[in-house]
């Protein structure tokens, strides 16, 4: 397959999708060191890099990577699986809907080191998992959240989270509160 049609250019990807960069490249302090876990064919990496960020993208996809180095050139790239890694240190981590493609969330959250955490998930309260609607993807979706339980997961790996926001739908307006279809927190380090 064309990697293009497989991909789609910046106009092409949905507008929730870059506007959860936006965001989250408009919170983080410029001159940053930023890791985007799961970046995929690397556009959320390129919106940060231009938001003069330093950033590195990271997916366990070995095309989505190749694809990202020669369209979104800019951040630096690293095909690998993040919760293999050794322990991630950055002055702030972005990843964007992911938890929810891995058994096991809280060993990847233990490995992060960074002051600012800025994470999304899929809200189970608003957007029902059903293990059928994404049983032929690759990396299928493992669970969705309730906010209550977001908010435990995030406790359990020791970051406190700073300010609630969500997208009520796929359009992608973000807003503070917890009751659209995805919730996103900004968390630091440690107990406040």
């Amino acid at each position: 397959m064309d990697a293009t049609r497989q991909y789609g250019t910046l106009e092409q990807i949905k507008p929730d999708h870059i506007k959860r960069y936006r965001f989250a490249a408009s919170r983080i302090q410029h001159g940053s060191t930023v890791l985007d876990i799961a970046c995929g064919c690397g556009y959320g990496s390129r919106i940060l890099h231009d938001a003069r960020l330093k950033t590195t993208g990271i997916d366990i996809s070995s095309e989505a990577i190749e694809y990202a180095i020669h369209n979104y050139n800019g951040p630096s790239y690293l095909q690998a699986k993040a919760e293999d890694l050794g322990d991630l240190s950055f002055d702030a981590v972005v990843s964007f809907e992911t938890l929810e493609h891995l058994k096991e969330p809280e060993k990847l959250l233990a490995k992060i080191k960074t002051e600012l955490l800025i994470v999304s998930v899929p809200n189970e309260e608003k957007y029902p998992f059903w293990a059928g609607k994404f049983s032929g993807d690759e990396y299928p979706h493992q669970r969705h959240y309730t906010p209550k339980q977001f908010h435990e997961l995030l406790d359990n790996a020791n970051y406190s989270v700073l300010e609630w926001f969500t997208q009520k739908d796929k359009n992608g307006d973000i807003t503070t509160g917890m009751d659209g279809l995805f919730l996103i927190a900004i968390c630091k380090p440690g107990f406040l």
